[in-house]
């Protein structure tokens, strides 16, 4: 036990999930002439990103080959957590999002304290009628990639190639003009041999060997945080006196100074996260005697009595950035390759998931040469203001939860005590928040401002009672709800599906009917002629979009139902609802779940100019800059008075009293507050006055 390696463990049944990961000699090697044969896509990396791109390209019926250079899962728990809308996309390769439920366990309140004082008891949100209703789920990642493994090795269209390490990228120009990658891969014997194809996609981590050559132009920079991670194994029949709970502590008793997060793990084991100081050095902090002193303190703590077992022991250190571009010709990054990120907040696996699906479709699509190469480009023009998002929130976590100057531990300090008496101040509280539901996304491939602007106001005006709301809006995730399919064969009894279930392998436009499957009362029945004056004319793009009908009643959708198009029935109205929908209201969704328009009345050149839209590479840019849209206002506000320019004030006192009453303000929600906001500065000063007579006359 006292050696590092024995406390590295991966579960029987993970393996066996996986099935056996072995090297099996390349067809390259014996029969040379294969190493001329362009491939579609290859992958490098087979983990937990590489992994969900290639299922989801699979999907998408795109040839891929994953090389890994290793042919072992993941130790340790590793990533932990998964949000709902990372589940909505393992949803749609093969079992794999049944399966991380079916082990993962969730989580029915987050708990944050100062000390022993409870200070925030927040219950995650369950979201009823969805087909994945968990805020979060639970599982490591080694099982996560297991499942995934397990999909992908049942698909025609993936190959895996373990123990096989990628060593040069080379991009060429062939004869009619077109780029080509070559990889050149070395096996575990050290023999060498090439692989050429279209595309490239780097998903081998933070430590790859293909991005080395940007690293001059990016933007990853050290942080100096560091994290004791412990996964207990505890006895199957004491499991149950360990709550299904997120626990976070700043300055526990058992761990005086840091900060220490506890989650609860499948297979009866517990996972510790112990903030280290910077100056922590690895081969001490991992010893047997310092990890068990650590852990009995917090056993102890928490009134654990029971027997429990180290599974996995590790230093977790994190640097925070991004590569400057996340496409250098023929060769994209996505996940770990393209960013460095905390585990806060659970950015890195979720976000990754996120770049997979981004990249997935745009792949499919200039391949199938329905798009041009440029499409290619959008990738880094959406994900970058998302990435910008992430590192803004991981930074402010840090700073807040990990203080590294005076002012700022002394401010998160305050914030802390002052949370215990009032009760909004706990909305500056940060110890890592979720990206759920994903990001909004927005790029030259969206409309502008303004047009966007003017369609909203246009589906507002035409709602009927005047009582719209926000509906699901363009750029912004979808919304899953129930629905009823309907059958012709008389009899049949409907059948349950989930709107997500619905969206396929290309664009899908989802039309609101009334009650009689009408597209508006004045209307007549919905026929197939209907539809084809909906979908577009160009021969190239009608393959493209799917049309899928819903009605609130179950008549409605079976009169509208017709040859080739499908009408379901949203009889408990959660669908409509969700999306502030009546008869004619119509939205585009793109084959990553975004949804890219929304109307009123749709007409055939709106859908035909939104998918062009979508698919120009050559799109003309507009008034949209690259911000970052899933930031907290709170964040904003603690950080602006970080970084405030106080030093000017003849003492520290002085400054502390400011940032003060900046808080307090901040945390006032409404002008009625203001006054009695600036009563409770002054009265928190202790007698103490303000040696600048210009601040104090502000006060």
């Amino acid at each position: 036990m006292s050696k590092l390696s024995a406390w590295r463990s991966i579960p029987k049944d993970a393996g066996e999930v996986a099935g056996e990961l072995r090297y099996s000699p390349a067809p390259e090697l014996s029969q040379p002439h294969l190493q001329d044969v362009a491939h579609d896509v290859i992958i490098v990396g087979g983990g937990l990103i590489g992994l969900t791109l290639a299922g989801e390209l699979a999907r998408l019926g795109v040839q891929v080959i994953v090389v890994d250079e290793d042919s072992i899962l993941p130790s340790g728990t590793r990533a932990l957590s998964w949000v709902k809308s990372t589940m909505e996309v393992w949803d749609r390769i093969g079992d794999v999002a049944i399966s991380v439920d079916k082990k993962g366990t969730s989580w029915n309140a987050s708990k944050v304290y100062d000390g022993e004082q409870l200070l925030i008891n927040r219950k995650p949100d369950f979201l009823e009628n969805q087909k994945w209703c968990k805020f979060a789920v639970n599982c490591p990642q080694y099982y996560v990639e297991a499942y995934l493994i397990r999909a992908l090795k049942q698909s025609p269209h993936v190959s895996l190639r373990w123990n096989t390490k990628a060593v040069r990228y080379v991009e060429r120009k062939k004869e009619s003009g077109h780029f080509s990658s070559e990889l050149m891969l070395r096996t575990p014997h050290g023999e060498e041999y090439r692989l050429r194809a279209r595309y490239v996609v780097d998903c081998s981590g933070s430590k790859s060997i293909l991005r080395q050559h940007l690293l001059p132009s990016s933007s990853i920079s050290p942080q100096e945080e560091k994290y004791l991670i412990v996964d207990l194994a505890v006895d199957p029949h004491h499991i149950a006196q360990i709550p299904s709970e997120r626990k976070f502590w700043f300055r526990p008793p058992f761990h005086d100074g840091h900060t220490v997060l506890m989650h609860r793990q499948p297979n009866a084991q517990l996972r510790v996260d112990f903030s280290l100081p910077p100056s922590a050095e690895r081969d001490v902090e991992v010893e047997e005697g310092r990890v068990l002193s650590r852990i009995k303190r917090f056993m102890d703590y928490m009134g654990f009595s029971f027997s429990y077992t180290i599974a996995w022991v590790t230093i977790y250190g994190f640097n925070v950035g991004a590569l400057c571009q996340a496409r250098d010709g023929h060769l994209l990054f996505a996940g770990d390759s393209l960013k460095s990120v905390s585990p806060f907040g659970a950015r890195g696996g979720n976000g990754g998931i996120q770049d997979a699906l981004n990249l997935a479709w745009k792949l499919a699509m200039v391949l199938k040469g329905v798009a041009r190469d440029e499409l290619l480009n959008s990738y880094e023009e959406e994900r970058r203001p998302v990435l910008n998002s992430h590192l803004y929130n991981i930074i402010s976590t840090a700073k807040f939860m990990n203080p590294h100057t005076p002012q700022e531990l002394w401010l998160r300090n305050f914030v802390l005590t002052a949370a215990l008496k009032d009760s909004r101040m706990r909305r500056f509280i940060n110890c890592g928040t979720f990206c759920e539901p994903p990001d909004p996304i927005t790029s030259r491939h969206f409309p502008s401002t303004h047009q966007l602007q003017e369609e909203e106001r246009m589906y507002r005006e035409g709602y009927k009672d005047g009582n719209c709301d926000e509906g699901v809006r363009v750029g912004h995730w979808i919304r899953d709800g129930p629905l009823q399919e309907v059958s012709q064969i008389p009899s049949t009894s409907p059948r349950q599906r989930w709107l997500i279930e619905l969206l396929g392998q290309h664009f899908t436009l989802i039309l609101f009917l009334d009650s009689e499957g009408r597209i508006d009362s004045n209307g007549s029945s919905f026929t197939s002629e209907v539809a084809s004056h909906l979908l577009p004319q160009d021969g190239q793009l009608r393959p493209l979009v799917s049309l899928i009908c819903i009605s609130p009643t179950l008549s409605g959708a079976k009169a509208a139902s017709t040859r080739g198009v499908k009408c379901f029935a949203d009889v408990k109205g959660y669908v409509t609802e969700r999306y502030s929908a009546y008869p004619g209201s119509s939205y585009l969704f793109r084959p990553d779940m975004y949804c890219c328009g929304r109307w009123n009345s749709v007409r055939r050149d709106q859908v035909e100019a939104r998918m062009r839209l979508q698919l120009n590479g050559n799109a003309p840019v507009v008034s949209v800059t690259g911000v970052c849209r899933g930031i907290r206002v709170e964040d904003k506000v603690y950080n602006a008075i970080l970084e405030a320019r106080l030093s000017t004030l003849p003492h520290s006192t002085d400054q502390q009293n400011v940032m003060k009453l900046l808080l307090f303000l901040a945390a006032s929600v409404s002008a009625e507050d203001l006054v009695s906001a600036v009563e409770r500065v002054l009265g928190s000063l202790d007698g103490t006055t303000f040696g600048d007579p210009f601040v104090r006359s502000k006060l």
